[in-house]
């Protein structure tokens, strides 16, 4: 969980002997219902959220995101049995499911902080890289140029594979004076914030606080207009490119 300090305590502060009372024996009494209580069920509210939100739980998305956030189901479903434990419920009611799915949402903000759009694959990392810094399009031969030689065909065909089954990217096939040639593009995408840990990721000061004056982890900037292959030709042909 990515978190900012808001102040510089050199010693440490001394908290609240009261507070640090109460939150103890809430928490002894939290336990001691837990060991008594038998299978958690779900209400029908919390149960229609859950349906709604399983398929996206159950969808991770591509790269080491994607495998670092995998098991974001059976997470939520703990987190929410233990919110209703610290109730003191035998039932998970929809504010422990929302309070779970909030603070999940946090945790992916957070991981997609530290792990951007990486893929793991320093090949595909590459291309992916300069495809959306040319975003009309690389041919083959371009892509080739970009290790200067040390990326074998396998290893680049590979690597476009990976980027295309995961939609990363795509590409067509285009004419010119010789036999056609292959041409890829780099896919719509989202750009992450990642000057400040907090930015895109809002503070998370409780359980219960999700959304914050930036709005929640997932909002972020705004995607980029999508754009057809067509309309990019014809931009840069306006310009004078050559594709």
């Amino acid at each position: 969980i990515a978190v900012k300090r808001s102040k510089s305590l050199p010693d440490g502060s001394i908290p609240d002997a009261a507070i640090l009372q109460r939150l103890a024996g809430d928490l002894t009494r939290a336990i001691c219902f837990a060991r008594t209580v038998g299978r958690l069920q779900r209400d029908d509210d919390a149960r229609d959220l859950w349906h709604q939100e399983y398929e996206r739980l159950t969808s991770p998305p591509a790269g080491l995101l994607g495998a670092a956030t995998s098991r974001a189901a059976p997470h939520v479903v703990r987190l929410s049995c233990m919110y209703a434990l610290l109730d003191s419920s035998p039932i998970v009611t929809l504010r422990h499911l929302q309070g779970a799915l909030a603070l999940w949402r946090y945790v992916e903000a957070s991981t997609r902080f530290i792990l951007g759009n990486s893929l793991g694959d320093p090949i595909a990392d590459a291309i992916l890289l300069a495809l959306r810094g040319n975003p009309e399009g690389l041919a083959r031969t371009a892509i080739h140029k970009l290790s200067a030689g040390h990326w074998s065909t396998k290893e680049i065909t590979s690597a476009l594979q990976r980027l295309s089954g995961d939609g990363l990217a795509f590409w067509e096939k285009t004419r010119g004076k010789g036999r056609p040639a292959e041409r890829w593009y780099p896919a719509n995408y989202e750009k992450k914030a990642k000057e400040e840990p907090n930015e895109g990721i809002p503070s998370l000061s409780s359980h219960n606080s999700f959304f914050s004056e930036k709005g929640s982890p997932s909002d972020g900037p705004a995607p980029r207009p999508a754009e057809t292959v067509a309309a990019k030709k014809a931009k840069y042909a306006n310009k004078g490119a050559t594709l």
